[in-house]
Order: structure tokens, then sequence, then C-alpha cells
């Protein structure tokens, strides 16, 4: 997972991405204050462009909403700030390797929350 650009902490609550009973990918959310992070998602390559990083992060965020976060933030890669920029994310901080993005819950439409 070292070349996907993955770091795992103990703290990171991870759910598997299933389709039927195969697992095809997972993603994270660790807590802080109220203050929900993005962590650890990651789409085996077969199963990448059919929309299953799209689902597992509209969950994520349902998620942080429903455990009261007033904050979402995600440290992406390349392959992966896109969705964030296009569902509503702004750029905090540049990196040679990742981009944090951030977004505040109460700039989230009723529409985006389920």
């Amino acid at each position: 997972m070292k070349r996907a650009g993955l770091t795992f902490a103990k703290s990171t609550e991870l759910f598997g991405i299933y389709s039927g009973v195969d697992l095809i990918g997972f993603t994270g959310i660790m807590f802080q204050g109220t203050t929900a992070r993005f962590k650890n998602s990651y789409v085996f390559p077969v199963y990448r462009r059919q929309g299953f990083y799209a689902a597992s992060k509209r969950r994520m965020i349902h998620r942080a909403i429903g455990s009261g976060a007033t904050k979402l933030e995600a440290t992406c890669t390349d392959m992966s700030v896109g969705w964030f920029l296009k569902n509503g994310f702004s750029i905090k901080q540049k990196f040679e390797k990742y981009t944090k993005v951030e977004r505040l819950v109460e700039d989230i439409s009723e529409a985006e929350r389920f």
C-alpha cells in the first residue's frame, strides 16, 4: 500500500467496499474533535471508474455528518483530488505529492447529504 500513498493510523475507522461478496477496496474516516478526516481510500485497479470510490466518499460524508462533524478534510493524491474539488471541497494546502482539501458541513446541501 505504500506505493498507493496510504499511511494507516490506529484511530482510523476502516470500512470495506464490496461488490456483491467481493472486497474491491476500502475507505476510512478519523475524527478529531468536530473535524472528520477521510483516510485510506483505495479501490483495486480492476474496479476503478465504476463509481465505487464516489459511493464510498458519499457514505463517509453521511457518516461524518451523522457523527456531528462540522468540517471535512482529506489529504489527497493526484488520483483522488479531482473528486474532492468537483464535490465542493477547496484546497487548503499543497505539498509535493499531496493536496490537503476541506469543506465545511454547513456548506453541504440537503441533497448532497444522502
